[in-house]
């Protein structure tokens, strides 16, 4: 049980608070440079940006520049196709169990959110929508 101090302050029955945050801050921190730095410096994956500035795969296929007709909108789904496309078109199939692997995982999220959306202690907030 938690104790007050002088001040009303209560002090935790957890002593090391501090030293997991800083070391979940400090994962989270190489994380990011690994997944996400690291990778864009070593262009990962090989002539990805070359890919979306030509719109065409590697082996020649060429790919629709043209998704929505607003420009900053279509300029994200080009990136997105190429970085997505590989594994619908079979030409990595070790990418392609990936996507099933998540979108097998990404169901099980939405039928929660879509459980959490109909119970009606949550009619008025966000989650219903």
């Amino acid at each position: 049980m938690a104790k007050a101090t002088t001040t009303g302050a209560v002090l935790s029955s957890r002593p090391f608070h501090l030293p997991i945050a800083a070391t979940f801050l400090v994962l989270v921190a190489a994380s990011t440079w690994r997944m996400r730095v690291e990778t864009a410096l070593n262009d990962v994956p090989v002539n990805f940006l070359e890919r979306v500035e030509v719109a065409q795969l590697e082996h020649g296929t060429p790919l629709r520049t043209t998704y929505t007709g607003v420009a900053a909108i279509d300029a994200v789904l080009s990136y997105l196709v190429v970085a997505f496309v590989s594994g619908p078109l079979g030409l990595d199939d070790g990418f392609r169990l990936l996507q099933i692997h998540f979108l097998l995982n990404f169901t099980s999220a939405v039928c929660l959110f879509n459980v959490e959306a109909c119970r009606k202690r949550n009619a008025s907030m966000a989650i219903s929508l």
